[in-house]
C-alpha cells in the first residue's frame, strides 16, 4: 500500500511539472523603431551692394553653391538640417549698385525613436518618446574651440582670451556674423566658417586697425582688381572688408566663397 502511494506521488509530481512547463511565459522585451520625416523649403534673400564703379553692361553671375549641414538632438528625436545656398549677383548697366540674391534650399530630416514593448502573447505596447522643449532658437555662448585656435594661432587666441571677447550663437538674427569691439563679442547665426571672417576684424583691431594704414590701402588698390569671385562687389567695396578677406584666407583659413553677412 505504501509502495502504491509512493508511485502515485511521483506520477502527480511529473504531471504538475509538465503542466507548468506548458504555460507560456510572458517574457517581455523591447525594440526601438525609427521613423523619419523630410521637409524641404526654399527661401530667397536680397541686398543691394555699392560698386566701386558703374557696371558697363547688364548681366548676372551665379556663384558657387555652399552646403551647410548641422545636427541636433532633442530628447529621443534627432534632426539633420541641410542648407544649400546659391548666390546670384545681378548687375545693371550704368548702375553703381548691384543686387545679391541668395537662394536657400533647406532640407530637414527629423528622426523619432519609438520604443515598443513586446511579449510572447503578441500584444505590443508602443510608446513614443516625446522630445524635450525646443531650445534651438535660444542665444548661447560658446568657447573658441581647440580647432579654431589651431587655425588662428596661439597669439591671436591668447589675445582673444586676455581681452575677454565672447562668441555667441543666436539663430534668431538675420545676418551670418557680426563683430563688435564695443561689446567685445562675435555673434553668429550658427557655428560655421563665418567665425574666421569675424576673427579677421578682431585681428585688425589688435593690430591697430591695420586696414586703415597707408601700407594696406596701397595693397588694397593694387590687388582688388585681381579678385574675381562672385562676391567681389562686397569684399572689394572697402579696404576694411578686403583686409578681413586677406586675413581670413591667408592666416586663418576662411573660405571667401561663403557669404558672411553683416560685418
Amino acid at each position: 500500500m505504501k509502495k502504491n502511494r509512493k508511485i502515485f506521488s511521483i506520477l502527480l509530481v511529473l504531471v504538475l511539472a509538465i503542466q507548468l512547463t506548458a504555460i507560456p511565459a510572458a517574457a517581455a522585451s523591447t525594440r526601438t523603431v525609427s521613423r523619419t520625416s523630410t521637409k524641404v523649403t526654399t527661401s530667397y534673400t536680397e541686398r543691394k551692394l555699392k560698386l566701386t564703379k558703374k557696371a558697363s553692361k547688364t548681366y548676372s553671375v551665379v556663384g558657387k553653391s555652399v552646403t551647410y549641414i548641422t545636427y541636433s538632438t532633442q530628447g529621443n528625436t534627432s534632426i539633420k538640417t541641410t542648407k544649400k545656398k546659391t548666390p546670384t549677383m545681378n548687375y545693371k548697366k550704368k548702375s553703381i549698385y548691384c543686387t545679391e540674391k541668395i537662394k536657400t534650399v533647406t532640407t530637414t530630416q527629423t528622426t523619432i525613436n519609438i520604443v515598443q514593448n513586446i511579449n510572447n502573447n503578441k500584444n505590443t505596447a508602443t510608446v513614443i518618446s516625446k522630445p524635450n522643449k525646443n531650445t534651438s532658437n535660444v542665444k548661447k555662448q560658446i568657447p573658441l574651440s581647440s580647432y579654431a585656435r589651431s587655425k588662428v594661432g596661439s597669439s591671436i587666441a591668447n589675445a582673444f582670451d586676455t581681452l575677454d571677447f565672447k562668441i555667441y550663437i543666436d539663430p534668431s538674427v538675420n545676418y551670418s556674423g557680426y563683430y563688435s569691439t564695443k561689446d567685445q563679442s562675435i555673434t553668429l547665426r550658427k557655428n560655421d566658417n563665418v567665425l574666421y571672417h569675424e576673427l579677421g576684424h578682431f585681428v585688425s583691431f589688435i593690430s591697430g586697425c591695420s586696414c586703415s594704414s597707408a601700407e594696406f590701402k596701397d595693397i588694397y588698390n593694387k590687388e582688388k582688381s585681381k579678385y574675381t569671385k562672385y562676391n567681389k562687389a562686397y569684399v572689394c567695396h572697402s579696404a576694411d572688408e578686403f583686409y578681413q578677406l586677406r586675413q581670413s584666407t591667408t592666416s586663418i583659413g576662411y573660405n571667401p566663397d561663403i557669404p558672411h553677412g553683416r560685418g
